[in-house]
């Protein structure tokens, strides 16, 4: 609508970063594209109970001895599920729990779970700390890295719920559900938890083993059995090692088709997004910002800081950024604030700037003028070689106006407010033009002698 009545050079880019500048619709507005980084599988440990997984699930019915969530822990190379009712998501309940689990099974090299407060707390630090056991956290809202957690929460749900809706105890039912998830084979590494644990399948009423027995194969003495059992157990874990190496190929390959990567620098805005609730969140701001990029942990973790507070913010996913367009301060009396999106674009800008307000009111002569922009194009640092820039490449593309602009021959509105067409009337402004018959014919706003404005509805 804009280019129907209007014209200047760069009409469209203006108008672009202008609309795209506002920050409220940046707060508000959903990307069409998502930000998708490709993933990355852990590495798998060399044996059990090296890696744990931790998290919390809940809130659940309120249980006869007043549980309501139940802790979850997972070892990353058997898959083995350990769960305990827990009355509370506490720092200390949890921090009881933990050092029941690592009583039972040993004390683990690397523990990881989300940053939720019951694990960031200072009670688990300390426990952590004197077991001298590494605690790593994943990045908020970022549930796929927390996946063996999350997947077996999945099943545990479901193999719950019928009792939930039935009315009975939960409690009494989390027992055999673990002893049903730890005996079937995982998909990705094709053997049960407990065969991998244990080197052999679990035994219950139906499993027919006393039918089965062959005594020929029992060892003669506990050393045969010993060996025995260690060359199972090895061929178990080389087995396990080896599919597990192609599930985590076949995940990332299925999971890397669709990705939409989001190149990042030092400096950059973003904006930053999070999750709103309570009454009305459907028209609360949906990102926070604008931020600038501080630090870059890792291709898909970033240090965000912002610059009216200077909070920073750690570890924070790329999936959850979006580039922010700013409106940079402008000391000039221009059409509208230019659009960055870099903060060394206004640093290196604002220097410009600043020095040739001082150097213009040192000198005001022509002469002096032209050593000044000397000085400032020697203080410029080079952008075509700066590691973070690249060269700057001018444009040679010719615009060319509308053609109701291409006239050359028409005076400007400034000079023709003098100009008269009648004794008794002056042209006041051009409104618009057009060709007729191959003559151009011009729409006018005229100024009558008696001080009253009239728009003439006719071209002349």
């Amino acid at each position: 609508m804009l280019k129907e009545h209007y014209y200047f050079p760069k009409l469209l880019q203006s108008v672009t970063d202008y609309v795209r500048s506002c920050h409220d619709c940046q707060s508000r507005k959903v990307t069409q594209v998502k930000t998708k980084a490709g993933i990355v599988a852990f590495k798998t440990p060399e044996a059990p109970f090296q890696v744990w997984q931790m998290d919390l699930y809940g809130p659940v019915p309120v249980s006869a001895k007043g549980n309501s969530y139940i802790f979850t822990a997972v070892d990353a190379f058997t898959k083995f599920l350990v769960a305990e009712p827990i009355p509370n998501k506490d720092a200390l309940t949890v921090a009881e729990v933990l050092f029941k689990l690592v009583s039972q099974y040993g004390v683990c090299d690397t523990l990881i779970s989300d940053r939720g407060s019951e694990a960031t707390a200072r009670a688990i630090k300390e426990v952590c700390r004197l077991l001298e056991i590494n605690q790593q956290y994943t990045p908020s809202f970022t549930h796929h890295c927390l996946g063996l957690c999350e997947r077996t929460h999945r099943t545990f749900a479901e193999r719950m719920t019928p009792y939930i809706q039935q009315g009975k105890h939960w409690e009494d039912m989390v027992p055999s559900i673990l002893f049903s998830l730890n005996s079937t084979a995982n998909d990705s590494v094709k053997y049960s938890p407990f065969e991998i644990l244990y080197g052999s399948r679990p035994k219950f009423p139906l499993s027919g083993h006393v039918r089965d027995l062959n005594l020929a194969s029992i060892p003669k003495d506990y050393h045969d059995y010993l060996k025995q059992f260690s060359e199972r157990l090895d061929i178990i874990r080389n087995e396990v090692k080896d599919h597990a190496l192609k599930s985590q190929t076949a995940m990332m390959e299925r999971a890397n088709q669709k990705v939409h990567n989001l190149t990042l620098r030092l400096g950059d805005f973003v904006y930053m997004s999070k999750d709103p609730t309570g009454p009305g969140h459907k028209f609360k701001f949906k990102f926070a910002g604008p931020y600038v990029v501080e630090n870059c942990e890792s291709p898909h973790l970033y240090t965000l800081k912002d610059q009216t507070t200077s909070k920073i913010f750690p570890s924070i996913h790329i999936n959850r950024l979006k580039p922010a367009y700013v409106r940079k301060p402008n000391q000039c009396n221009y059409f509208m604030d230019p659009v960055i999106t870099n903060v060394n674009q206004f640093t290196v800008e604002h220097d410009l700037l600043s020095d040739e307000h001082s150097e213009h009111s040192e000198n005001d002569s022509p002469c002096n003028d032209l050593v000044s922009s000397e000085n400032k194009l020697s203080n410029v640092p080079d952008v075509s070689t700066s590691e973070n820039n690249l060269p700057v490449r001018r444009s040679k593309r010719t615009h060319r106006k509308p053609m109701r602009f291409r006239d050359t021959n028409f005076t400007t509105p400034e000079s023709s407010t003098d100009s008269h067409i009648k004794d008794n009337v002056k042209i006041k402004r051009i409104l618009a033009c057009k060709i007729v018959n191959g003559t151009h014919k011009y729409l006018v706003h005229l100024l009558w002698r008696t001080c009253t404005e009239r728009t003439l509805d006719g071209y002349f």
